[in-house]
């Protein structure tokens, strides 16, 4: 198909593809959606080594042959250029688009301050400063309870925004064995609270992105009531909390948050459930957090073997309230499956199937599962058999 030489980048659409056509030392046409995690590659720069560059986990791809960094490679066309136009091998429907893309500007005089809950939860999401994400996650929390703020509605960002943290992709980060070192518990703590910042967003992020869903049964119309939104600023609340905990041990250890490097493999989750709030709820809190509860009592063990009783004590408390919010996912879950006339089991195993990679592991915390609302129906047949 022709392209018009522009110096926008386009975004061409196929049957069953996306492209996008630039030019950068030649021009080049490479897929546009990034195979770690479905991220906007047309976005992408493109570094000194010709790489352009995904902007939500900075994995990057050869602009020669499509070959990227961790074993994924994008498809790649030829581009033939012409004096007025180029040409590529498919067809579609294309789009040209400034890169980077202008931003909005809002004169300095208007200050636009959050008033809707859903307001708010977008402002946190794009808060960087994590410290600052827990000031005025404790403060929203605080003013939703006095049952004057109203839910409204916002878009959520695609990717919360980081300050100062060294990211790495998923499959790169380290698991830890003991604690028997301090440089070993300072990893486990720092690794524990890139989680709870996550953990945070994730809370807002449902609160954001799924204000206006409504279930149609019947002709009459189902929303979601005030007490999901009550349930949820309450997980933002003490992922908040368990964050400051964590921050306090690691300067106990003369650490602190962002010394390490961190990886996005939890908002990898978000992005996959982000069209389904059913789905959100199977894979973040019944499948994740569920996670949580078989490995949080090893973590444990870990540091009452090194008796240090005052990390011993945030974790247990962490793990006590993360029982309540694998429940409050399945209590919503179940919920919305009663409402839609679906069976939560087989339904739950289908979602799981589709956009959870692999099996669940044993072994399982059948005791605190079943505490959250997590019968063996639930989880069992997800196992590998």
């Amino acid at each position: 198909m022709r392209i018009e030489k522009r110096k926008e980048r386009a975004l061409v659409t196929t049957a069953d593809n996306t492209f996008v056509v630039f030019e950068h030392n030649g021009w080049h046409c490479i897929e546009s959606v990034c195979p770690h995690s479905n991220g906007p590659l047309h976005l992408g720069t493109v570094d000194i080594e010709d790489m352009i560059v995904c902007p939500w986990h900075e994995y990057k791809f050869d602009l020669k042959s499509g070959k990227g960094t961790h074993d994924f490679t994008v498809l790649r066309l030829q581009v033939q250029e012409f004096e007025d136009h180029l040409e590529i091998p498919v067809e579609g429907k294309v789009e040209y688009f400034e890169f980077p893309r202008p931003k909005t500007c809002i004169p300095a005089q208007v200050v636009l301050e959050p008033k809707s809950l859903c307001e708010w939860a977008v402002k946190i999401l794009n808060t960087s400063n994590p410290q600052e994400k827990v000031r005025l996650t404790m403060s929203v929390s605080q003013e939703w309870t006095s049952g004057q703020m109203a839910v409204g509605h916002a878009e959520p960002p695609e990717y919360p925004p980081r300050e100062n943290q060294k990211v790495i992709a998923p499959q790169l980060a380290k698991g830890f064995k003991s604690a028997t070192k301090i440089e070993s518990r300072i990893q486990i703590l720092h690794s524990l609270a890139n989680v709870e910042q996550w953990a945070i967003d994730l809370a807002w992020d449902i609160i954001a992105r799924f204000s206006q869903q409504v279930y149609e049964i019947d002709g009459q119309k189902h929303y979601l009531p005030r007490q999901f939104f009550d349930d949820f600023v309450q997980v933002a609340f003490e992922e908040a909390t368990h964050f400051q905990l964590l921050l306090e041990r690691l300067s106990f250890y003369n650490s602190y948050f962002g010394a390490l490097e961190v990886h996005h493999g939890l908002w990898d989750s978000a992005q996959e459930t982000k069209h389904s709030l059913l789905a959100r709820l199977a894979i973040v809190h019944m499948v994740h957090e569920a996670r949580g509860l078989d490995v949080n009592p090893s973590t444990i063990k870990k540091f009452q073997n090194q008796k240090d009783t005052e990390t011993v004590a945030h974790l247990e408390r962490i793990h006590n309230d993360e029982i309540t919010h694998v429940a409050k996912g399945q209590k919503w879950f179940s919920w919305i499956c009663s409402i839609t006339k679906q069976d939560r089991y087989p339904l739950f195993h289908d979602l799981v199937r589709k956009h959870f990679r692999g099996y669940l592991k044993p072994p399982f915390n059948a005791h605190d599962r079943m505490i959250a609302g997590l019968d063996p129906q639930y989880y069992l047949p997800l196992t590998k058999q």
